[in-house]
C-alpha cells in the first residue's frame, strides 16, 4: 500500500523494525503510537498493523533548520501565522488586564494557532502535492 511519499509494510512482513532506527517525538504522528528515525533519513510511524515509512531529506535531530525548509515548510509558515496573528490579537486585547495575565493569553493563542495552523498548513500541502 502506498499514499502520497509514504509506503505502509504489514507487521505481517516485517514483525520488527532493522537495526539502527530510533525512537523519536520529532515528527507529525498522524495516529501513530509510536515514530522511529534512522541516521540515514528514513522516518519510520508504527501503527497497530503497519509500519508507514517515507523519506526525509534532512533529518531534524542533526539538521533541524534544512529539515524545517525542506522537509516540513508548512510549519515554518505556521510558525510565522501564528506569530503575526497573536501580535495582533496582543495588540487588540483590552489595556485593563493584567500584563502577566495578557502574557500568558497571548502564549496560549500563540500556541493554540500553531498547532491549528500547522495541522492546516499540513493538510492543505498534501491535497496540493500529495
Amino acid at each position: 500500500m502506498c499514499s502520497d511519499d509514504e509506503i505502509y509494510v504489514s507487521k505481517s512482513i516485517m514483525p520488527i523494525l532493522p537495526e539502527g532506527y530510533e525512537e523519536t517525538c520529532l515528527g507529525s504522528p498522524r495516529g501513530a503510537f509510536r515514530q522511529y528515525r534512522h541516521k540515514s533519513g528514513v522516518h519510520l510511524r508504527e501503527y497497530n498493523e503497519w509500519f508507514a515509512v517515507h523519506q526525509d531529506r534532512f533529518d531534524p535531530r542533526t539538521k533541524p533548520f534544512l529539515h524545517l525548509a525542506v522537509d516540513s515548510p508548512e510549519t515554518i509558515v505556521a510558525l510565522g501565522s501564528a506569530l503575526i496573528l497573536s501580535k495582533i490579537q496582543g495588540s487588540t486585547s483590552g489595556s485593563g488586564k493584567s500584563k502577566t495575565r495578557g502574557i500568558s493569553a497571548t502564549l496560549f493563542g500563540f500556541l493554540l494557532m500553531f498547532v491549528s495552523l500547522d495541522s492546516f498548513f499540513r493538510g492543505l500541502k498534501h491535497l496540493l502535492f500529495g
